[in-house]
């Protein structure tokens, strides 16, 4: 474990250079960012202005959803856009057969290689955010609920990590796998709508065996409750259960590959 987190500390350090070698680009893209964060926030000004709530979600558990959402996005560009959703590409070039061979584990290898230090473009507009929903909401214990909320954002990070190592595992039995991205876009397009519009079916779904309420809607809905450790006992289920099986098929799917020389 030592030796993982000094590898980790070190990859970071390379990310950090690459920003310092590109600061004109890291500088147009986090206004980009910045720029594109706000387009919910006026769209739901807009919405709200004309209805109190959405099946029960005022505005200011819409403004911490979004909120979830921009930590998402965050959280994606930190690790997965150089990582984990370059893996078709990898395989593709032949990029993977070299990093195979390092004795170092490959999941682990191929999830943290490269990080996306360009991610604080979406988390300041979410912190932003996130303290006008809460203050909007106006619960009592405020402190523990952030507590609770931030627990809970962790375990959804988790499980949407879990599910794209799945998504892109599928690459190892295809020649072309390139819509990852986008596969992953519309997914988290859904799970950022309130879980309480969809039929009682799909909110199932979402909640359990495709477990997207886990990193969208769940973390709001756990702040706001007074039966916090429902979502949390939920949320820490859904993700020992998809640890487990994302890395099970991760290795099964690598069974599948063949090297680039071969």
């Amino acid at each position: 474990m030592k030796r993982y987190s000094k590898l980790i500390l070190k990859f970071i350090q390379l990310s950090a250079v690459e920003i310092v070698e590109y600061r004109s680009h890291f500088l147009f893209t986090l206004v980009g960012d910045l720029i594109n964060s706000f387009i919910p926030i006026l769209f739901f000004g807009i919405v709200y202005s004309k209805v109190s709530s959405i099946m029960g979600w005022g505005l200011g558990e819409m403004y911490l959803l979004i909120a979830t959402g921009l930590f998402l996005e965050a959280e994606e560009w930190f690790f997965y856009k150089g990582n984990l959703l370059y893996l078709p590409d990898m395989i593709k070039n032949g990029e993977l057969d070299f990093r195979m061979i390092r004795p170092i584990d490959l999941q682990f290898l191929i999830s943290f290689y490269n990080f996306g230090l360009i991610a604080i473009g979406p988390v300041i507009p979410g912190l932003y955010l996130a303290i006008k929903g809460i203050g909007m909401m106006g619960l009592d214990h405020t402190a523990w609920r952030l507590v609770i909320y931030l627990t809970l954002l962790i375990l959804g990070f988790v499980v949407h990590y879990c599910l794209i190592l799945m998504m892109v595992s599928f690459s190892f039995f295809t020649v072309s796998l390139s819509n990852i991205s986008k596969l992953d876009g519309k997914l988290k397009d859904l799970a950022l709508n309130p879980i309480d519009i969809f039929p009682k079916r799909l909110k199932l779904a979402f909640m359990s065996f495709i477990p997207l309420a886990i990193f969208g809607s769940v973390p709001v809905m756990g702040f706001r409750s007074d039966s916090q450790w429902i979502y949390i006992l939920l949320s820490t289920i859904i993700m020992i259960i998809f640890l487990t099986l994302s890395r099970k098929f991760f290795y099964f799917a690598l069974r599948h590959y063949s090297s680039a020389s071969s």
